[in-house]
Parts: structure tokens; sequence; C-alpha cells
């Protein structure tokens, strides 16, 4: 995981940084995102899965009935991809969760959590948009350039959760507050 971190970070470090202001307040608002996010999903994966559960089951009813009537082709019900995305929906919530008390106490391994939950989401928009039976290039076009975003802004974090990003930028030292001129208080 180490060297594909590295690796992204390379790719990341010629793009341009957030302001500092906007990177503290994304950390900040990180584990709220997360979740936020998990319970999205785990919505998210339940109406899926009763509309995949309604279709199949209108399928089974349409090759029964066509089997009564004496027809051979199926009705096709729903693919393996609707499975593999609720399946991915349900792995999103539970990083999700588990990464919620570590991001909150600004911990590497939340990081590294989200990390993992961009790099299967990258994985499914890969399967889903290219594999599904017809290729869907907008789709697919369309999850790369999320997918690019989100790593992006969780690198552009790093640095805040217990790992040096080398794509934030150095803070520069304050100079102090010049020092009051001496008054001398004679009366």
């Amino acid at each position: 995981m180490q060297g594909l971190e590295k690796m992204l970070e390379g790719a990341f470090k010629s793009v341009p940084p957030l302001p500092e202001e906007a990177r503290k307040g994304l950390a900040t608002a990180m584990p709220w995102l997360a979740l936020a996010g998990g319970v999205l999903s785990l919505i998210g994966a339940w109406y899926l899965y009763q509309a995949v559960a309604w279709v199949d089951r209108w399928a089974n009813y349409a090759n029964e009935l066509s089997q009564a009537v004496g027809y051979s082709s199926p009705v096709a019900g729903v693919g393996v991809i609707a499975w593999i995305s609720i399946a991915i929906l349900v792995l999103q919530a539970v990083l999700s969760f588990v990464a919620f008390p570590a991001l909150r106490t600004n911990k590497k391994s939340g990081w590294n959590l989200m990390l993992l939950m961009a790099l299967a989401t990258v994985v499914y928009g890969i399967v889903a948009n290219l594999f599904s039976g017809y290729m869907n290039i907008g789709g697919f076009v369309f999850s790369l350039i999320g997918s690019t975003v989100g790593l992006y802004l969780l690198f552009q974090v790093r640095s805040y959760f217990g790992g040096a990003a080398t794509t934030a930028p150095t803070a520069k030292p304050v100079a102090p507050a010049a020092a009051a001129p001496k008054t001398d208080k004679k009366a």
C-alpha cells in the first residue's frame, strides 16, 4: 500500500495545492464527510438491493410465464455488476464507519482507510463501466474524473493525518511582532 501511496503522491506533486485554509477546513470536515458518506452508502446499498430483488422477482415471473405458454427464451434478470455495486457500497460504508474515529483523532490509519475506499471506487468504475456487457465510455471517463478529484483532495489533507505530505506547501515562519518602544516614566 505504501508503494501505491508514494506513486500517487508523486502524481499529484505537480498539481497546484489548495490554499492552507481550505486544506485545514477539509481536514477538519473529513471525519464528518466520511460518516455522512457511510450513511449514504448504506442507504444506497439498501435501495439498490430492493431494486435488484424486485427486478429479479419480475424476471423470474416472466420466465415462468413464458415457459408455461411454450416459449423457451428466458428474460434476463439483473447482472452480476448490480450485485458488485451493492457489495462496493457496503464496503464503502464499512470503511467510512471504521475510519471515522481515526479521522477524528487525526490518525494516519483513518486516512489510509479513505485511500483504500477511493481505490476501491476506481476499480469499481473500471469494472462497472467497461466490463458490464456493454462499454460505457462516458461513465468510465466521469468515473475517472471523479476519482482523480477525490484522490487529489485526499492527498491535499494527508499532512493533517500523521503523514508528511510533500504536496502541501511549507509554512513560512511568522516574523515576531515588533517590540513596543520603551518609555521612560520619570515624572
